[in-house]
């Protein structure tokens, strides 16, 4: 897991990570890779101290861990296969790429590399097709590892949803209004004098990413690149005074009845 010291919002999803997949019946984690290099050689409880954004404590398994850094010999020696990588957008973008250049397959859960043509965009349950993109990854960049990305948390389930009535009805044109969770902003995205009683009706640059996202997952692959659904959509995305858990209304113009 990288990125999990506290220092960035996105430490919250490598943090939840050490309870996701604790006791899973196919991962095991192996090691935990500071993107700060000043966190190299800390605990831990040394270096989340002050930035633990869970409400449970720090696992007992885990404070005594020293963090790592990116280095190809010392991740390979603790067995690192595969990399989630939790960080925001600038820092993705350096470290994500120097890790699968070092032959890590990176699970990437930052908006840095989503948009990129050769980045694969992906909802198993929807576009594992989409895997392919990789092979063309690794001939234009030169890696021995890959990067696939995650998409925006609204877009995986509004994909979920739509994907299989996109292929039975088609669809001619959409409507997204979200209501998403004070979670999904951080432990100090929204004041809460803004959000108590109140629905905040914008939630920046989230509708552009709800729109491109949702396309690039909904589209087609062929011939080594990913061709956008082209139907249009339109989105509105608003923050409800709700801890976790996201909600979201649609409204799908079908091709056929």
């Amino acid at each position: 897991i990288l990125g999990i010291s506290g220092k960035t919002p996105f430490a919250y999803v490598g943090q939840r990570g050490l309870e996701l997949f604790e006791d899973h019946p196919w991962l095991e984690i192996r090691a935990l890779i500071a993107d700060d290099p000043a966190d190299v050689g800390k605990t831990l409880a040394e270096a989340v101290e002050g930035r633990w954004h869970l409400d449970t404590p720090v696992p007992e398994k885990w404070a005594g861990t020293r963090l790592v850094g990116i280095d190809k010999k010392a991740l390979e020696s603790q067995g690192v296969k595969l990399v989630l990588s939790a960080l925001p957008a600038p820092v993705a973008r350096e470290l994500d790429p120097k890790l699968a250049e070092l032959g890590f397959a990176v699970i990437s859960e930052s908006i840095g590399l989503r948009q990129e043509p050769d980045i694969p965009l992906l909802v198993p349950d929807v576009n594992a097709d989409h895997l392919q993109l990789i092979e063309a990854q690794r001939v234009a960049r030169g890696y021995d590892g890959f990067v696939a990305a995650t998409p925006l948390c609204t877009a995986v389930i509004t994909a979920i949803a739509v994907k299989p009535i996109a292929d039975a009805f088609g669809i001619r044109s959409s409507v997204y209004t979200t209501m998403q969770a004070l979670s999904g902003a951080g432990p100090t995205g929204v004041p809460a004098m803004k959000v108590v009683d109140n629905v905040v009706p914008f939630i920046g640059n989230e509708e552009e990413k709800l729109s491109a996202e949702l396309r690039k997952i909904l589209g087609s692959y062929h011939d080594g690149q990913i061709s956008p659904h082209q139907a249009p959509l339109a989105a509105t995305c608003t923050r409800v005074p709700v801890r976790d858990g996201h909600t979201i209304s649609i409204t799908l113009d079908c091709d056929r009845p």
